[in-house]
């Protein structure tokens, strides 16, 4: 299954490894040499005398390697594309270049070492934002609108019903006849209601709502006198006039 895969994967050779590691194995004791030396100068040979200016200093550098970094990425990801790096897509690195440099010059400003500084100002900024707003939204949302103010309703409506709901049979029975009425004037009051749709032959089916001694007039003028008294499902032709109704 990759045997072509494995194909175009070239291995270096015995030699070239080798000499990898004698260059980081030379690195690392030429690390060595300058940092027994730059101690030797600066604690034995100077007595420490510049230790607060190289401090200071060493500080600088080390606060300008955050944004460093991303000058670096975005350079490097620049310089692979070429002519293209001036394109429109090339957005994003060059926001690491320019972002980086405003960093760096930032970082050593304030004297700030490392990327810890930058993700308390990033990371912990936004979070602490959010849980600010969070705890608003819970307190002026949640705990006012949806608690007390429902509470408040309720308790409202409670003092409302209080006075129906007084023990006396007289109230009790005049809330019975007004709900009798409210009943009884649903079923009395119509309902009328129709939909229209388009036969493939080119008549209009005007279908509606069926009820209780239900009859529709058809009025080819919703001004004028009815045409002809219509069932529930009735079928038209469109007719000339605009105005159009059909009545309970």
């Amino acid at each position: 299954m990759f045997e072509e895969a494995a194909k175009g994967v070239k291995y270096p050779e015995e030699h070239t490894l080798q000499s990898r590691e004698w260059l980081s194995a030379v690195g690392a004791f030429l690390a060595f040499a300058v940092g027994t030396y730059a101690a030797y100068w600066m604690y034995i040979k100077e007595k420490a005398k510049g230790e607060a200016d190289y401090i200071t200093n060493a500080t600088k550098i080390a606060s300008g390697f955050s944004g460093v970094i991303l000058v670096v990425m975005g350079g490097v990801i620049l310089g692979l594309e070429g002519k293209a790096a001036f394109s429109l897509r090339m957005v994003v690195p060059w926001a690491f270049v320019l972002g980086g440099i405003a960093l760096a010059r930032h970082c050593v400003k304030e004297r700030a070492v490392g990327l810890d500084y930058v993700y308390d100002r990033s990371i912990v900024v936004g979070v602490d934002a959010l849980a600010d707003t969070a705890a608003s939204v819970d307190q002026g949302l949640v705990d006012f609108v949806i608690a007390r103010l429902t509470s408040l309703i309720v308790a409202a409506l409670g003092t409302l019903l209080r006075v129906v709901q007084n023990g006396v049979v007289h109230v009790y029975a005049a809330m019975m006849v007004l709900g009798l009425g409210v009943v009884g004037w649903f079923f009395i009051q119509p309902h009328a209601d129709l939909s229209v749709a388009e036969s493939p032959n080119g008549d209009y089916v005007v279908t509606a709502a069926p009820g209780m001694a239900y009859n529709y007039r058809w009025y080819p003028d919703s001004k004028g006198p009815p045409q002809a008294t219509a069932p529930a499902t009735a079928s038209r032709r469109p007719t000339t006039s605009s105005s159009t109704s059909m009545r309970a």
